[in-house]
């Protein structure tokens, strides 16, 4: 058990933890694993997890349960979610508690619980831990990892209901992964989950303040259902980040965000689109002053709230692909119509371009 776990013996005033595979991203290299029973030290408050595998091991297992996690990131990892059987035995159950310490060092904290101490998630299930892109065409399987991991961090439905199966009377389990005071949220999936989304953000109703939604282009499976922020009550900052062929699509999500901090001047809305490319001529693909408008003026998608807080329209382009003069001068041009425009009221808004030193988007922070 020892080499597993240096962190926890050697290292034990360690607070931030980042453990990701150097590999280039193959299906020919198999990615490094987490093995059990590695477990980090209670002292750490943040923890980057990135092209690893779980075998068999989940990221709850992985933090001491008398920790304060407060930082979380998970990107193209392989499983990490509790693999609880869909059906136990006489016998299993006792095994299955045994075996991931609920009778032993977790029990007492699942008695005498604290609040839930995460308020940040980047949540990356758009690409495997090879790199591909994660596609699921037919109906989910909900014990798949993906859905299963997303179902359990916020505890929906069926995630409760697993977890339910192996707790006795008066247990709480998880202890680190619980969302239900996340402040913070930055999230990238395919299709596949759009439909999934909205039973997230019920336990995220109250407390969710910041929302980003990177959406990977194409469709990668699911119902093709849009997106909706209905229910996220106290949302104050919306970033969206989308390649520029699917803007128009993507943008209509902004027109459900109904909380009242929609209407408010300190309220944020960025939207960065994504140039892969030369020049893709935004005045031809893209969007319009007009078209932005529409999404930021009351509706009833949005409990007639008018957005009237600072608005950011970004361009961001790869390496070897800056933004063009054009491009610049275009989204500057529907900037300026959104400033002036009295019916909407915007508190301030600018225009930015960017270039990233990276060769493609799945490397972006």
């Amino acid at each position: 058990m020892f080499p597993y776990n240096i962190f926890l013996h050697l290292l034990d005033t360690l607070e931030t933890v980042v453990i990701e595979g150097t590999m280039r991203l193959d299906p020919d290299c198999l990615p490094p694993s987490i093995i059990c029973p590695f477990l980090l030290p209670s002292t750490i408050k943040e923890l980057h997890l990135s092209k690893v595998s779980f075998d068999g091991y989940s990221v709850e297992g992985m933090i001491s349960p008398a920790g304060r996690l407060e930082r979380l990131s998970i990107e193209n990892v392989d499983g990490g979610d509790l693999g609880i059987p869909s059906i136990l035995f006489d016998g299993d159950y006792q095994i299955f508690r045994e075996s991931v310490g609920l009778t032993s060092f977790r029990r007492p904290y699942m008695l005498n619980v604290s609040s839930p101490s995460l308020r940040y998630l980047k949540l990356d299930l758009a690409y495997d831990v090879f790199g591909s892109v994660v596609e699921r065409f037919g109906v989910p399987e909900l014990t798949d990892d993906g859905f299963a991991l997303l179902h359990q961090l916020f505890s929906m439905e069926f995630g409760a209901a697993y977890f339910a199966s192996v707790l006795e009377e008066g247990e709480v389990f998880p202890l680190q992964t619980r969302t239900s005071l996340l402040e913070e949220l930055d999230i990238c999936v395919g299709s596949q989950y759009f439909d999934h989304l909205g039973y997230m953000w019920q336990p995220l109703a109250a407390c969710l303040t910041k929302l980003t939604l990177r959406i990977p282009r194409g469709n990668t499976g699911g119902m093709g259902n849009p997106i909706t922020l209905a229910g996220l009550n106290v949302l104050n900052t919306l970033i969206i980040c989308c390649s520029y062929q699917i803007v128009r699509h993507v943008v209509s999500v902004m027109s459900t965000w109904a909380s009242p901090c929609r209407s408010m001047p300190g309220s944020v809305f960025e939207l960065w689109l994504h140039l892969e490319s030369g020049s893709p001529f935004l005045h031809l693909h893209c969007v319009s002053s007009l078209f932005l408008r529409r999404r930021m003026l009351a509706s009833e998608s949005n409990s007639m709230r008018t957005f009237r807080g600072s608005f950011i329209f970004g361009l961001r382009g790869l390496a070897g692909n800056p933004i063009d003069d054009i491009d610049y001068a275009i989204t500057s041009g529907i900037v300026q119509d959104m400033r002036d425009n009295s019916a909407i009221g915007l508190s301030s808004a600018e225009c930015v371009r960017l270039c990233s030193s990276v060769m493609s988007y799945a490397e972006l922070p």
